[in-house]
C-alpha cells in the first residue's frame, strides 16, 4: 500500500466510526422526541374530549318549529323505522346523531358508549355542559332513538342545540339512547350507571323526552317548558 492510500484510509475511518457511533444515538433520540410528541397529542385529546369547542357559543339555536319538523323528516322519511329488523336504518341513525351533536355543527364532544344488550352491541351517544359551581349534581336528559317515534331525539336535538355554549350551576347531560325491544319505554339509570363513577357525582335526577306532534297548536310551547325546566333544574331558578 503506497503512502497516499495509506493516507486516505487514514482520513476515512474516523468518520465510519463516528457514523456507527451515532446512528444508534440518533435513532434513541429520534425515538424518545416521537414518544413525547405522542403522549403530548395524547393528553391534548384527552383534553378536549371533555371540553365543548371554543365556538359552541356560536353555534347556539334558539328553539324553533322549522327545526323540530326537520328532524322528524329526516327519521319518518329518510332514516326510517330504527327497529330490530332494520338494522341498517339504526345505523344511518347513530351517524346522524353523532354528526348533529358534534364538533362541527352544535359543538358538542360526542362520547359513544357501546352496551351489550340482546346479544348485540348497542349506543348510547351523550354529550355534557360540566357545571361551573356544582359539576357533581348532575342533570340527565335522555331519549330513545330507536322504534318507530321519532318525536323524543327530535326534541333532544333541538333542545341540546338550545343550550350549546351555555354555563349552569349543575351538570347536564344529553343522553340518546337504545331501548331494545327488553325496554318498557322508560330510561334504564341502573344501566347506564355502570359509566358513572359513584364518587364522581353527589346526585343525579333524569329527565325523559316526549317529544310534542309537530302539528299541535302550541308544539313549540311544549319544547319551550322543556327548555325552561331543565334551566331551573341545572339552575336552581327560570334563569340561565
Amino acid at each position: 500500500m503506497s503512502p497516499d492510500e495509506s493516507e486516505s484510509v487514514t482520513r476515512v475511518n474516523p468518520l465510519v466510526r463516528w457514523f456507527v457511533v451515532g446512528l444508534p444515538l440518533g435513532l434513541l433520540i429520534m425515538g424518545a422526541l416521537s414518544f413525547g410528541v405522542y403522549f403530548q397529542k395524547r393528553h391534548a385529546k384527552e383534553v378536549a374530549v371533555s371540553a365543548p369547542s371554543r365556538y359552541a357559543a356560536m353555534l347556539r339555536k334558539d328553539l324553533n318549529l322549522a327545526d323540530y319538523q326537520r328532524y322528524l323528516r329526516i327519521f319518518e322519511q329518510e332514516i326510517g323505522p330504527r327497529t330490530k329488523d332494520k338494522p341498517d336504518n339504526i345505523e344511518a341513525a347513530q351517524s346522524f346523531i353523532e354528526s348533529t351533536l358534534g364538533f362541527g355543527n352544535m359543538g358538542y364532544q360526542v362520547v359513544r358508549r357501546e352496551i351489550e344488550l340482546e346479544g348485540r352491541a348497542c349506543v348510547y351517544f351523550d354529550v355534557e355542559l360540566k357545571g361551573r359551581n356544582s359539576p357533581s349534581r348532575l342533570h340527565l336528559v335522555t331519549a330513545r332513538y330507536d322504534g318507530i317515534n321519532p318525536r323524543d331525539i327530535a326534541a333532544l336535538l333541538c333542545l341540546a342545540n338550545a343550550f350549546t355554549g351555555t354555563q349552569h350551576r349543575d351538570t347536564i347531560r344529553f343522553i340518546a339512547w337504545f331501548g331494545g325491544a327488553d325496554s318498557d319505554g322508560k330510561f334504564q339509570l341502573d344501566r347506564y350507571r355502570r359509566w358513572m363513577p359513584e364518587s364522581e357525582f353527589s346526585s343525579v335526577s333524569t329527565k325523559e323526552l316526549l317529544g310534542p306532534d309537530a302539528a299541535e297548536k302550541d308544539a313549540l310551547g311544549k319544547l319551550q317548558a322543556d327548555e325552561l325546566e331543565i334551566r331551573t333544574l341545572a339552575d336552581g331558578s327560570g334563569g340561565q
